[in-house]
């Protein structure tokens, strides 16, 4: 737990989208304080809302109570919890951020919301844009006037809020929980078995790559980071699963650990451990091995658990293409775009022919459910010439284009996509690329720019008549 102090009734404020009741549950796990939503009490499950009159009631209600944790905005009642509060925390993330976060939540089922949302309303979409213009100098204003005797913490990032509650908030806190993440990494060989990457540690116990999450990491780079540092290796993060492992900590009686295990693949590269003081080898098992080798109960059973996503449950898996892809590719195609924008048959076919193997296929058992592509080229713009000429491929290209990320609807929302431009990405680095290039629409930015793409405005295409808007992914 966070020793608090006097801090028993907490405010977290900043406009939708910016994480507020990520990091509200965040601080319940960590001072044991009640957590109420205002989104939660301002609507019904049945989508609509109650009167001034009964929110203010049930605000007055949690106000009278002597612990809390309150989450939301409500400009017009925030003057009357600031004055019984005795700390804010004020979330002030870039706009590009907040966009993303609400965009993200979409389909989602929320602790702070009784019902799910089944679209980005454009409306609310608005409101965030408007947000810093609107409502951000009075909530400055306020924040001023009531500071005396109230610990007022402002962040302007993930990070800032990570670190923040990584090490407490203030000298002498502690916590009783840490947290790693890693992974389950697997590759198939020749016959297409399954194989295992088990860490053998200086103590000589076995464990799947792991560590701790650092400031402003997700969980998914922090899995990826470990992996990269403890077997030299880039698997790509299949969707679908994630287990947890808690243990208390031998060495620090009394804190907790929580492990985040997902599973990642890796394909065509050689493991090449640092061997450093931590790690003394690394070794690719089959399961009964890894089994055998594996500590613990309870990573027996994450091992367990993967094997049986993998063998016997949903068959997610990525792999490059052939020309007997070609009607499973256009038929995607077709699902995803409209027919000004969708590539042909015949235009699939000739890329087929050409740069098969930079096609990033996933299937669900035999059905094709996802796609990426795009061939080479030292041209570092992608124009609208080179969707309709295959030939103009470079093998050795310093650039990887990306031409169309494609889900089928049904299959939309579940990480997908992003798996696959990760395997894109990965592929491009290990090939010695310069980076990797692709235009968007306008409302896609903010999901490409997570990957580390930057935005360059826009493009000269005029690819089925709408703006586009190019993107770039230049490695270090």
């Amino acid at each position: 737990m966070i020793n608090t102090g006097k801090m028993e009734r907490i405010l977290i404020i900043g406009c939708p989208g910016a994480g507020k009741s990520t990091f509200a549950r965040r601080l319940r796990e960590l001072t044991g304080l009640p957590l109420y939503y205002l989104d939660r009490i301002f609507h019904r499950a049945d989508r609509t809302t109650v009167t001034q009159e009964e929110f203010d009631a049930a605000l007055q209600q949690i106000l009278e109570t002597d612990r809390w944790i309150i989450d939301g905005n409500y400009l017009r009642t925030l003057e009357t919890r600031l004055k019984e509060c005795d700390a804010v925390f004020f979330l002030d993330y870039p706009q590009e951020l907040c966009l993303e976060g609400a965009a993200s939540r979409v389909g989602t089922v929320r602790e702070d919301m009784p019902w799910v949302e089944t679209e980005f309303d454009p409306e609310f979409r608005q409101y965030i844009l408007d947000f810093s213009r609107d409502q951000l100098p009075q909530i400055y204003e306020l924040l001023e006037m009531y500071k005396k005797d109230r610990k007022i913490f402002i962040f302007h990032s993930r990070e800032d809020a990570d670190e923040w509650l990584r090490k407490g908030c203030q000298k002498g806190e502690s916590m009783e929980k840490e947290k790693s993440c890693g992974a389950v990494v697997f590759t198939r060989d020749d016959e297409g078995s399954i194989r295992y990457v088990l860490v053998e540690q200086r103590s000589g116990r076995f464990c799947f790559p792991k560590g701790h999450v650092e400031a402003g990491e997700t969980e998914h780079q922090t899995a990826l980071r470990e992996i990269w540092e403890e077997t030299g290796l880039r698997p790509v993060i299949i969707p679908g699963f994630r287990e947890t492992e808690t243990y208390e900590v031998a060495k620090k009686p009394g804190t907790m650990k929580d492990v985040i295990y997902f599973i990642a693949e890796y394909t065509g590269q050689t493991i090449d451990p640092p061997l450093t003081d931590e790690i003394r080898d690394v070794r690719l098992c089959t399961y009964e091995e890894a089994l055998a080798l594996l500590p613990t109960d309870s990573r027996k059973e994450i091992l367990t658990g993967a094997d049986h996503f993998l063998r016997e449950g949903k068959q997610i898996y990525i792999r490059t293409a052939s020309i007997d892809d070609l009607d499973a590719v256009t038929a995607v195609e077709a699902e995803c775009f409209p027919p000004a924008e969708a590539a042909s048959r015949e235009d699939f076919a000739e890329r087929l022919q050409v740069y098969p193997d930079h096609f990033w296929l996933m299937f669900d058992g035999q059905r094709l459910i996802s796609f990426v592509d795009g061939f080479c080229t030292d041209e570092p713009d992608l124009t609208d010439e080179m969707f309709a000429k295959a030939e103009m491929h470079n093998e050795n290209g310093a650039w990887q284009m990306i031409f169309g990320v494609n889900t089928i609807p049904s299959e939309r929302k579940k990480g997908y996509a992003g798996a696959l431009i990760r395997r894109a990405i990965v592929d491009a680095r290990e090939q010695g690329r310069k980076g990797l290039a692709l235009t968007c629409k306008k409302e896609k930015i903010v999901w490409y720019a997570k990957f580390g793409f930057v935005n360059e405005e826009l493009s000269e295409s005029v690819h089925g008549g709408v703006p586009w808007y190019q993107m770039r992914l230049t490695f270090q």
